[in-house]
């Protein structure tokens, strides 16, 4: 694709720039926010709520 046809699509308009600038910072926001959020919870395995949750209920029944 050559500068003449992406300036075509893109740069001629602003409402298509401002347009394409937010699509582009929103979808980068929602895959930089769903990969943090996997390597956080890998990283973190085992020390999560969902993950000694049931254990530490099972736990206090025990010694009642």
């Amino acid at each position: 694709m050559s500068f003449q046809s992406i300036y075509k699509v893109v740069f001629r308009r602003n409402s298509v720039f401002v347009g394409t600038v937010f699509l582009g910072a929103l979808i980068f926001q929602t895959s930089f926010d769903v990969g943090i959020n996997k390597f956080w919870t890998s990283y973190n395995r085992g020390k999560l709520w969902e993950d000694v949750k049931y254990k530490l209920e099972n736990s206090g029944e025990e010694e009642e």
